[in-house]
């Protein structure tokens, strides 16, 4: 499936027009029946979903949803958490881009010494960072297992998992230690951890300023999880993305790129659909879509044929309900229903 096959023009030709997401993101579009989005979309998120610290949606780069709750707002700085894979595959991306890093076809062998892979499974050394990008390296080291490795290895987390085992190589296995090791990979490339190599090379381009990311103890941005931004950053990336890599006619990442994070390279997940490189890629209510989602409710959606980007951002610490419950059977019907008007 090639999502690009939804949009109704050329992306690049009709910059599915993200003048508002440009220099002056945030602002409401004027000509958008906001009331009947606030109104049908308040009351079910108030009594559905007491965990939501934030909702945004945005129709071609211009915001017409915005709210904040549980103590949050437009400059809280927000837990990623699983959502940060898709940031250390776009990072991946602008490294093939700029010439650190070759192609996505390269083993990992020719990024670590072989000390490090000693006594690992030869396997690892031809697995590729293709491999890594959409979770199918084998690697036996699970998210289960990463608190009593980290006790264990307080001082080295990339050596473990390079010692891992390999089973299963080439089929779907989510877990975050592959998304590490390419952060590890962006570190040895450009010099940079990926935190660094974003603000130069993505977050800056795109106006996001305020941003946090964890390191592990050799200073590697967590490959994972771990990058806290606001609401609004949050959505820039969907913004992007949405745009095939191009930001106020800047590209900032190839439009190839974000063709095949958006192409399904594994076979994924049955509750979240196939897997690009870090973006699940499913059906909304019949519309085609592909999204990245972080644990206990964090939510970046792009519907391509809607020119949509919806952000949902969730408190881990509340119990929540169905948080894909809201898109599926509110958000979606009325944005067909809204945009059908505009558009005729």
């Amino acid at each position: 499936m090639d999502i690009r096959d939804t949009y109704d023009t050329n992306p690049s030709d009709a910059e599915v027009g993200f003048g508002g997401f440009h220099r002056e993101f945030g602002g409401l579009l004027l000509d958008f029946p906001h009331d009947t989005m606030f109104n049908t979309i308040n009351g079910y998120t108030e009594q559905q979903w007491t965990s939501l610290t934030s909702i945004l949606i945005a129709y071609r780069g211009n915001v017409i949803y915005e709210r904040y709750f549980n103590g949050t707002n437009d400059q809280t700085l927000l837990p990623l958490r699983s959502m940060t894979k898709s940031v250390t595959s776009t990072l991946i991306g602008i490294a093939i881009d700029r010439g650190y890093i070759q192609d996505e076809h390269q083993s990992i062998q020719k990024f670590f010494d072989e000390a490090e892979i000693l006594n690992s499974n030869p396997q690892l050394l031809v697995t590729t960072l293709h491999e890594l990008l959409n979770l199918t390296s084998g690697i036996q080291l699970f998210d289960r297992d990463l608190p009593n490795m980290m006790r264990e290895n307080p001082y080295d987390w990339i050596q473990p998992i390079l010692q891992s085992t390999v089973v299963k190589r080439r089929q779907f296995q989510y877990k975050g230690c592959d998304m590490h090791l390419l952060s590890a990979i962006l570190s040895r490339t450009t010099h940079l951890n990926a935190h660094s190599f974003a603000q130069q090379k993505l977050f800056y381009r795109l106006e996001i300023y305020d941003n946090d990311w964890e390191v592990d103890p050799q200073g590697n941005s967590i490959g994972s999880t771990g990058l806290k931004m606001t609401t609004r950053s949050i959505a820039k990336i969907g913004a992007l993305y949405l745009n095939y890599g191009s930001w106020n006619r800047d590209v900032i990442i190839s439009s190839e790129w974000v063709g095949k994070s958006i192409t399904v390279q594994s076979t994924g997940d049955f509750q979240y659909g196939m897997y690009g490189y870090g973006w699940w890629i499913r059906c909304f209510h019949g519309e085609d879509a592909y999204m990245t989602v972080g644990a206990k409710g964090q939510y970046l959606i792009n519907i391509p044929r809607l020119a949509t980007t919806v952000v949902f951002t969730s408190d881990p610490a509340i119990e929540q309900s169905d948080s894909k419950s809201i898109l599926v059977k509110r958000v979606i019907p009325i944005l067909e229903g809204i945009i059908s008007g505009i558009s005729s």
